[in-house]
């Protein structure tokens, strides 16, 4: 924690910077799993909506190089059948990602890292129990339709070995479309 914090006091002290860019973006995404299985049956069907909204800082480094942090919601709706039952979750999670990036011709950037969110519902974090936390890995990129919009396309991928039962309604594999606003 205190080294989260470390790196969030980095990001704010260097975003005094006048070229720093400050954006609220939302996303719409698909997730999915390859194999999930639960009680040793196999899950024929799992169907997950993700829409993602926040806000972000891209603070500038050297020459088109910047460093990318914000805080996000995500909600994910999933359904899906195992042998005679289906379920249907809506599930809400916190993300802080952390990204490098690079903005060229202009128009376009690309960035990757990783952000942490949690695994469990708000209600259920306890410090002993684990699973607490998730590490996806981030690609994303964005094309500059006009001086203050993007549209954004994100990759987010799940680094841990997390149970399949935390798999089914945040799957292992997201993709996302969305839009991105400049405040500033």
């Amino acid at each position: 924690m205190k080294k989260l914090l470390f790196i969030l006091f980095v990001f704010a002290f260097f975003g005094m910077n006048a070229q720093t860019k400050f954006n609220v973006e939302a996303h719409l995404g698909y997730a999915f799993n390859n194999d999930l299985y639960m009680n040793q049956e196999k899950i024929s069907s799992n169907t997950v909506l993700m829409t993602q909204l926040g806000a972000n800082v891209q603070i500038p480094i050297y020459k088109g190089i910047y460093g990318e942090t914000g805080i996000y919601g995500k909600l994910y709706f999933a359904e899906g059948e195992v042998r005679n039952s289906s379920y249907n979750a809506k599930t809400l999670r916190l993300d802080i990602p952390f990204l490098l990036g690079y903005h060229f011709l202009e128009k376009y950037r690309i960035s990757s890292g990783f952000s942490l969110s949690n695994n469990r519902d708000f209600n259920e974090l306890n410090i002993s129990k684990e699973n607490n936390v998730r590490v996806n890995f981030l690609i994303k990129g964005g094309y500059a339709f006009h001086k203050k919009w993007q549209i954004v396309a994100l990759f987010q991928r799940n680094l841990r070995t997390t149970p399949d039962l935390f798999l089914l309604n945040e799957p292992r594999t997201t993709i996302s479309v969305g839009i991105s606003y400049a405040l500033k």
